[in-house]
């Protein structure tokens, strides 16, 4: 599709609604508080169009979304709060924007959550430790933003917590792709961290050199 404008606020009297994706066309605008209404909304798609402004924060009130994809347009500010309310989120998008301040804390609190996708913003300072929380998750991406080290505590991913096996000594893993930049800004760093679980406890297994992308003085690092 190719359509132009900005969204009619009347989509939010399509209360029967469970998924609305408008994405890969030219909208612009801010998004329309009515869309709030689709309380049975699962799935939110406005990824490549133009809309600005702030991420609205009563996109937090849709309780029943699963998958918020944002991603190419222009939004700025901050990332709203209210959207780690969203206990049901598997997918938080907000890929290429303008978004600036820092990864909220609250982030650990969205235990479905198995893709989140924050690269191409304007985000600073330290990436919370609360990220370790997110037991689902399966890709992160935090790259080409000004964030400062990663240091890698452990995951603990509930879906490995059932080992097969009644040893002790025995691993169970699961593969997580991490991505995220550095201290150079210029480097990409992409590390796919193998996760062993050994006594309960999961702890990331040294990777081989050839599994780690890095740069002379951009070494990222996996500490555990």
């Amino acid at each position: 599709m190719d359509l132009k404008g900005t969204i009619s606020s009347q989509l939010g009297n399509l209360s029967f609604l469970v998924e609305l994706d408008l994405s890969s066309n030219n909208f612009y605008g801010q998004i329309p508080r009515e869309l709030v209404q689709l309380s049975r909304l699962k799935l939110l798609n406005l990824g490549y169009n133009g809309f600005h402004g702030q991420v609205p924060a009563w996109i937090g009130d849709l309780s029943t979304l699963e998958h918020l994809n944002l991603q190419n347009n222009s939004f700025d500010g901050f990332i709203p709060l209210s959207l780690f309310n969203l206990s049901r989120l598997e997918t938080l998008d907000l890929n290429s924007n303008l978004i600036e301040g820092s990864t909220p804390i609250e982030v650990g609190r969205l235990e479905h959550l198995k893709m989140l996708r924050l690269s191409r913003n304007k985000l600073s300072g330290s990436i919370p430790q609360m990220i370790s929380n997110l037991s689902s998750i399966e890709l992160l991406r935090l790259s080409y933003n000004t964030l400062s080290d990663f240091i890698f505590l452990g995951w603990k991913k509930q879906s490995i917590l059932r080992s097969p096996s009644s040893s002790p000594t025995s691993c169970s893993s699961s593969l997580l792709t991490v991505e995220f930049l550095p201290h150079c800004r210029t480097a990409l760093v992409t590390v796919t961290l193998l996760l062993c679980l050994r006594n309960l406890a999961v702890v990331p297994v040294a990777a081989s050199r050839s599994s780690v992308s890095f740069f002379p003085r951009c070494w990222c690092g996996v500490r555990g």
